[in-house]
């Protein structure tokens, strides 16, 4: 009896945290795995910015239209931009890395001569 006991009490806490029974992510058209956002002060006081972006696309509609393409606003006045790695990791495991004719530098206009602010109204 004490056994059993204990084995209903293990199978209690463990069936409910591993994805046996719920699976949750299966109705959503794309999960996030991970996503990272670093900010470093360099000595010189310019500003790195790293963004890291794992996400699994589970349906088709949610590359067409939802998280196909990715836009980074930039003003390359002061700014520069450099791009580490991309690339695409297709269903069966297969490593795609984008070409260079992917990137395409376009400052949207709603950014060209914008004032510079902040959320409190000083720097």
């Amino acid at each position: 009896m004490k056994k059993l006991f204990l084995f209903l009490l293990i199978s209690f806490f463990y069936l409910p945290s591993s994805n046996l029974l719920f699976s949750q992510d299966d109705n959503y058209d794309a999960v996030y795995i991970q996503l990272s956002k670093t900010f470093t002060l360099n000595s010189d006081g310019s500003v790195d910015y790293n963004y890291v972006k794992k996400l699994k696309l589970q349906t088709y509609r949610s590359f067409h239209s939802l998280y196909g393409e990715t836009f980074v606003v930039y003003n390359p006045e002061f700014q520069s931009l450099k791009i580490n790695e991309v690339y695409t990791i297709m269903a069966d495991g297969k490593k795609v890395p984008s070409p260079s004719n992917a990137f395409n530098e376009v400052l949207p206009g709603a950014a060209a001569n914008a004032p510079l602010t902040t959320t409190s109204g000083k720097w």
